[in-house]
């Protein structure tokens, strides 16, 4: 595209001083004899160039923003929630509902103190830490149970959002992609890589779950916009990093599935 406009650049410099040399045309005729010059010139780039470069420029953009977003959640996981400050309070409340749901177990008073916090803590922005500290003091949990409560809340708000904005931009799905590190567990490892439908699977899956999501669409599968050969790396390298520990991938329900009442794990819609 940029040797085009090179190109394009350089007849216009050509053409330009003929046209404006010519004292025998008013101005506006020199005006619609260069725009007839342009149009030539504009004519000459084929339609089908533009559309193989920016199927390109898709496919590596698919590629480098996914590398990206593994490399920034490792930098920023500490304070990941300072990304949920605007959130879409719909998306606010299902993490909220989730939590409750997820905390039942210890008690429907624990359970509904605690989704109250999160809830003001993901509407105000206050962070992972801040949350924490409201756990610890309104509920007098441990510190490590407080972490895990707040940023589960605020993966499971961020992944919601997420999911809101994938459907208004009419993706089909979504694809999992797992931090290919140390602790990447079974379950993601298995998920790792391959399309779901939104009903199918919810992120985050376990406690502590780092995993995010990239768009899917069956037309870009069919167009060759989605970079199947960075997938299937992705996944490659998760199964290395899995096996070092004497780790195999998990094809069964997750621990927030079984609690869902899942008996199965989903099933992708889509694998690279």
């Amino acid at each position: 595209m940029a040797a085009s406009f090179n190109n394009l650049i350089k007849e216009l410099r050509k053409e330009y001083p003929k046209v404006q040399g010519n004292d025998n045309l008013f101005p506006y005729q020199k005006k619609i004899l260069l725009l007839a010059e342009m149009t030539k010139l504009l004519n000459l780039i084929k339609g089908e160039s533009y559309q193989k470069a920016l199927e390109q420029l898709m496919l590596v953009s698919n590629r480098k923003g996914t590398s990206l977003a593994i490399e920034l959640m490792n930098a920023i996981e500490s304070d990941f929630a300072r990304a949920v400050a605007t959130i879409p309070l719909e998306a606010v409340r299902f993490a909220a509902e989730e939590q409750t749901r997820y905390l039942a177990r210890h008690g429907e008073d624990f359970a509904n103190k605690a989704s109250s916090i999160i809830e003001q803590g993901l509407i105000q922005g206050w962070g992972v830490r801040r949350v924490e500290k409201s756990l610890l003091e309104q509920l007098g949990i441990t510190k490590m149970r407080a972490q895990v409560i707040s940023r589960t809340a605020s993966v499971s708000a961020g992944n919601a959002a997420m999911k809101q904005q994938y459907i208004k931009h009419g993706m089909d799905g979504w694809i999992w992609v797992a931090t290919p590190d140390n602790r990447v567990c079974p379950f993601c490892t298995a998920r790792n890589g391959y399309g779901y439908d939104f009903k199918a699977i919810r992120p985050p899956i376990h406690p502590r779950c780092r995993c995010f999501t990239t768009p899917y669409k069956k037309d870009w599968v069919e167009k060759g916009l989605i970079d199947k050969e960075w997938y299937r790396n992705a996944r490659k390298n998760t199964m290395t990093e899995l096996s070092k520990g004497d780790g195999k991938p998990n094809y069964g329900p997750s621990p927030f599935e079984r609690s869902d009442g899942l008996t199965k794990a989903p099933t992708p819609i889509w694998k690279p």
